[in-house]
């Protein structure tokens, strides 16, 4: 029993890992196909474009609110650091004093907010119709309300850690006299610090996810694609940001330097962003790609790739075992008469077709491998035209309508291949009519071509 379950687990991570590969694989052809890094570059030039005017609204807030606190005002200053060299801030705190200029500066960063958010939306958009091939675009309302809450969750993100930060250089207000409480507050709130700004970031990738599109992906998913999103986003921000490094190119190159680097940053932030989402959307289809892959056999790839692609489609265990059937020599698979709608491609083997009438059995014909049949049951919902059978040791893959419909709407080359099957079936039918016409007149047998179920 032990080695069952044993054997089951192995078998439960090869499949997993079986399906990552297979995921990864396919996002990385189809994020470079797209070449969705240009969009990414899109997106981050808007965003800059937000950021800046929501800077200046932030110092103006922050100048207000904030002037009777300078410690925690110098926490947020930092902000406004890397456009210091190029805005004299002792200016922008005298127009904040006066109230005309100030709100007269002030609406200007709004409509610039607006519009530039406004811009970013359409971009994200845009990037996602070209991910999600079933993508339609919000209505004006709820697209409006999106673009103007982007940029701003985004740099809540960051006043919320400054206020961690804040906070943790005075948590001896809050300690008590107790050692043990003092511990257990020190570390709760040095592990609430850490990841309320992560859980509030997977959030913000979350909802991007779950709800810019209005026809939402399985929420399991999206789950996972998000968390990956933000641990690679959070890995960024350790290696790239963090590091000591930034301080000294910040030195050698000085201001241009530094929007140089938070452009590559932000672009590298939105390429993060743009590949978990083709993730996404692969993770959802993955099982259709893979089956159309095992039915028709790229002419695209070769050489490396080609052998790749085999390895990791057309050998998968776990597409085999969930889709594929094995059947004996002899054994029935489709009786006549009966009232079933699934759909089978046979892969190796060989099948015949038989037609049960009062005098016996006749057989129609023989299929090879490749074939689809079965589809015309569903398409016309009909009983099944003929018996089929096992004339070697077959394997077939057995597919639901609902898989079919998948196939059909995302595979075009699949698509032609059944419409091709069912020209050729009428082309067939109406020979063999006319044969059977022929036959009558003449009295004479008539050998009918294969009939598939």
């Amino acid at each position: 029993m032990e080695t069952v379950l044993k054997n089951g687990s192995i078998r439960h991570i090869r499949e997993r890992i079986n399906w990552f590969t297979q995921v990864g694989y396919v996002t990385l052809n189809l994020f470079m196909k797209t070449e969705m890094q240009n969009q990414a570059a899109a997106a981050a030039y808007y965003f800059l474009l937000s950021a800046i005017p929501l800077i200046l609204l932030l110092f103006f807030i922050f100048n207000s609110i904030l002037g009777d606190y300078p410690d925690l005002y110098g926490r947020f200053f930092p902000l406004f650091k890397s456009v210091d060299h190029m805005l004299d801030i002792n200016l922008l705190k005298n127009l904040n004093r006066s109230s005309g200029v100030g709100q007269l500066t002030g609406g200007v960063s709004i409509l610039t907010l607006i519009w530039s958010s406004r811009g970013l939306l359409n971009s994200v958009q845009n990037s996602f119709g070209i991910i999600f091939s079933d993508f339609g675009r919000r209505g004006a309302i709820s697209s409006g309300f999106i673009s103007l809450s982007i940029v701003p969750l985004a740099m809540l993100v960051v006043a919320l850690s400054i206020c961690g930060s804040y906070i943790n250089d005075h948590l001896d207000i809050y300690l008590t006299s107790q050692p043990f409480f003092n511990a257990l507050l020190t570390e709760l709130f040095h592990a609430i610090r850490y990841l309320f700004p992560a859980l509030l970031l997977w959030y913000v990738i979350f909802s991007a996810y779950y709800r810019i599109t209005p026809k939402k992906p399985r929420l399991n998913l999206t789950l996972t694609s998000s968390g990956l999103c933000a641990l690679s986003i959070l890995a960024l921000k350790h290696f790239l940001i963090d590091s000591p490094k930034v301080a000294q190119y910040d030195q050698t190159y000085g201001t241009l330097g530094n929007m140089v680097f938070v452009l590559i940053c932000v672009y590298s932030i939105f390429v993060i962003f743009y590949l978990w989402a083709q993730f996404l959307h692969c993770a959802g289809k993955i099982d259709i790609i893979a089956l159309e892959k095992i039915f028709i056999e790229s002419t695209e790839k070769t050489g490396f790739a080609k052998k790749l692609e085999d390895f990791l489609f057309r050998r998968s265990s776990r597409i085999f075992q969930k889709y594929g059937k094995s059947f004996k020599e002899g054994e029935m698979i489709i009786r006549q008469g009966d009232k079933s709608n699934t759909i089978y491609y046979l892969y190796k083997g060989e099948l015949g077709f038989y037609r049960e009438q009062s005098a016996g059995k006749s057989k129609l014909g023989i299929l090879k491998p490749g074939e689809i049949f079965g589809e015309m049951a569903y398409f016309l919902n009909e009983a099944r035209t003929a018996t089929v059978l096992a004339e070697t040791q077959c394997f077939l893959f057995v597919i639901s309508p609902e898989t079919l419909e998948a196939l059909l709407r995302d595979s075009s080359t699949l698509s032609r291949k059944i419409i091709a099957l069912l020209c050729q079936r009428i082309y067939r039918n109406n020979s063999q009519g006319v044969a059977l016409e022929q036959a009558e007149d003449e009295s004479a047998p008539v050998q009918l071509s294969p009939q598939q179920a």
